[in-house]
């Protein structure tokens, strides 16, 4: 008897049989209707829409309303089904949100979250249209979706490295998580007056330069326990003084005792207050500079 009893997640209604049950995540729970599926995640949606809400008062960003952007089924479609990126974010019971970013006209871009059941998106919880950078790096979170629904593409130094080495899924995952981490990081102290994220890059061919001949080398070790690694280096640019910064993490090479430094972050900046909470460690050169 037990076997056959099946309830709805949300009213409790005895369900027969199985099949008679909606999914829209890869859970046990299942439900009677659609009407019961929005109910239940009413409380997800309204807590992401508030978390939107604080992403725009962090940015300094107003509301961004385009109605027929909004309702352009097209569109929609095309960023819930051919999505740019998608970000996978787990919480503690291993719930799973997957996060679509699309660009669309205008240089603005398409927001979804949603649950995946059987490989393919299932029920939507958030979507939002923006033409700030800084708040789709708010959404990049967690891991990068590996494979046909397509990636963001690695920085400069990152791809020369990534060439050279495969690494287990577990490390990417991991230095995809630093990656947000420390963005988020950043985006709490970076100033308005500073180098703006759409002009980073304009900054690329700076990367290798720090790596390679860096002014400031320090090694940390963050609250994981994991070595950091901080490369600064002053340059010019057009007339203006700026500084270089490329974050690493440091990696054991799968198959024998090498490792490898794997740029988490990198970004130039002219804030002297930015410089100095990056400059934290043990310093691994002597050389002065201004």
């Amino acid at each position: 008897m037990s076997k056959k009893l099946y309830f709805c997640t949300s009213c409790r209604k005895k369900i027969p049989k199985v099949d008679q049950l909606l999914f829209v995540e890869e859970s046990k729970r299942g439900f009677c209707s659609e009407d019961c599926i929005v109910e239940f995640f009413s409380p997800y949606m309204k807590s992401l829409d508030a978390e939107e809400v604080s992403f725009r008062e962090s940015l300094g960003l107003e509301p961004e309303i385009d109605a027929v952007l909004f309702q352009d089924k097209s569109l929609f479609e095309e960023a819930l089904y051919n999505p740019k990126e998608v970000w996978l974010e787990k919480n503690d019971l291993q719930e799973e949100y997957y996060t679509h970013i699309t660009p669309i006209s205008d240089n603005k871009f398409f927001i979804l979250i949603c649950s995946y059941y059987e490989g393919e998106p299932a029920f939507v919880f958030f979507k939002t249209i923006t033409s700030s950078v800084d708040l789709v790096q708010f959404y990049k979170r967690d891991s990068l979706v590996e494979g046909e629904r397509g990636a963001a593409e690695p920085e400069a130094a990152e791809l020369d490295v990534m060439e050279e080495i495969s690494l287990p899924s577990e490390i990417v995952e991991d230095i995809d998580l630093k990656k947000s981490e420390h963005l988020a990081s950043l985006l709490e102290r970076r100033k308005e007056t500073d180098i703006s994220f759409e002009e980073y890059g304009l900054y690329d061919d700076y990367i290798t330069l720090t790596l390679d001949d860096p002014d400031d080398e320090f090694q940390s070790e963050d609250n994981a326990g994991d070595s950091i690694y901080t490369f600064i280096k002053s340059f010019q640019k057009e007339g203006q003084a700026f500084f270089y910064i490329v974050i690493c993490l440091r990696v054991n090479i799968p198959g024998g005792d090498d490792s490898a430094l794997m740029p988490v972050i990198t970004f130039p900046s002219i804030d002297d207050d930015l410089y100095t909470f990056y400059a934290v460690g043990d310093k691994k050169n002597k050389r002065i500079t201004n």
